[in-house]
């Protein structure tokens, strides 16, 4: 009867290298998706300014414009959100019966959602070339 012998060191050191390439690819898709969130961000701030989109703006206290934030709570998704303590950023974003809306943050997304493809396929991209290696 033959007797099979097995070196599980080779599996143990496969197994250390794979867990390392899925980490710097999480990490390089979490550096791609704060970009584009950071993007967003900016471009939403720069929307509540006072002459940049509307005639009569929307800046007026600053609240709603220093309450804009983001998360990239995992390499998975990012995200552009407006605090909890204010509760009238839907109501200028989608505007009311008596009040038009003056998109801020809608308007950032897609004034740059081809700058934000293309963050997101170079880290894509960095991602799969690491994968290779």
């Amino acid at each position: 009867m033959a007797k099979l012998k097995i070196n599980f060191s080779d599996i143990k050191n496969f197994e250390k290298k794979l867990r390392k390439e899925v980490v710097e690819s999480q990490n390089n898709l979490k550096v791609g998706l704060l970009k584009a969130t950071t993007l967003v961000q900016k471009e939403a701030i720069n929307n509540t300014k006072a002459g940049i989109k509307y005639v009569d703006g929307i800046y007026q206290t600053g609240n709603l414009r220093r309450s804009i934030s983001f998360d990239v709570p995992t390499p998975r998704y990012g995200e552009v959100f407006i605090s909890k303590g204010l509760k009238y950023p839907l109501f200028v974003e989608k505007g009311t019966r008596r009040m038009r809306a003056k998109p801020f943050l809608s308007l950032a997304l897609t004034d740059n959602i081809n700058k934000i493809k293309e963050i997101l396929n170079i880290a894509l991209a960095r991602t799969i070339t690491n994968l290779k290696k």
